[in-house]
């Protein structure tokens, strides 16, 4: 026998212009939307900074971290040698490195990842990395990469009909260039992990991110860990607009694998 269950859903749909509340306005606007760094750190969190290159194109000729291995706070300091199983964190293209080895590819490539007491002590043991390279010839331009048949992908070319034939046929012709500047993603919080060791070896990761699985599926990658070892969890982000899909991996995999290694929470900002 057919039956109809009403099931009280709102047939009313939303049109553009609408005014439509945000499902946590009230916390946002109050103050008790809590973001990652709202979390209550557990005991004997370490913190995480970064060493970046400061060479825009090249080949590291002198990696001597020795320094900042003996600066105040420190525990532990990793860098690409440490990733035992894929140092990588591109999803589709593995062409992104979690840290550079022989090469560096761009200005502010990661390097290394300080792991100390506290963030301060952190920040200040990176700037001791006697770090020297043998400077290349970076790729500035859109021509300059074209010129050197750099590309991102393999070039494809889409075609429909006679082109030249039509230019030519055409009354009249048009032509120019356009050139735009890079874009910056500016979200209020910044990006951020913080893994947690638990038991069985697996991990529990709060990461600013719009592809919670993803994270999970490239922390495993890294690590050689397998999915059900790791959990991911973004309650919100404090802004994405696309920064943090992909581009949140790397961050994600850095405090991991700190974590993994130091058995402590490491919390990446």
């Amino acid at each position: 026998m057919n039956q109809t269950i009403d099931l009280n859903i709102s047939k009313k749909s939303a049109k553009a212009g609408d005014s439509i509340p945000h499902e946590s306005a009230h916390l946002h606007v109050t103050g008790q939307a809590t973001y990652i760094d709202d979390l209550p750190e557990l005991e004997n969190t370490m913190h995480l900074a970064v060493g970046f290159s400061n060479c825009a194109k090249g080949k590291i000729s002198k990696f001597d971290l020795d320094a900042v291995r003996q600066a105040e706070g420190v525990y532990a300091v990793f860098s690409a040698k440490d990733i035992e199983v894929e140092n990588n964190w591109g999803p589709i293209v593995k062409d992104d490195p979690i840290f550079a080895e022989e090469q560096v590819e761009f200005y502010g490539q990661a390097l290394f990842v300080v792991v100390a007491e506290s963030y301060q002590q952190a920040r200040q043991a990176v700037r001791l990395a006697k770090i020297e390279y043998v400077p290349g010839t970076p790729i500035l331009t859109i021509q300059d990469a074209i010129e050197k048949e750099s590309w991102v992908l393999p070039p494809v070319e889409f075609s429909h009909g006679e082109v030249e034939q039509a230019f030519q046929n055409a009354a009249h012709q048009l032509s120019g260039a356009i050139e735009l500047g890079g874009q910056e993603h500016f979200y209020l919080e910044g990006q951020i992990s913080y893994a947690i060791p638990q038991e069985n070896q697996s991990l529990k990761v709060y990461c600013s991110t719009q592809h919670p699985t993803e994270m999970q599926l490239l922390i495993c990658h890294a690590l050689g860990m397998n999915m059900h070892q790791v959990s991911v969890e973004s309650r919100r982000m404090g802004g994405g607009f696309g920064g943090k899909e992909s581009q949140s991996a790397q961050w994600a995999c850095i405090a991991s694998l700190a974590a993994q290694k130091t058995g402590r929470p490491c919390k990446l900002r």
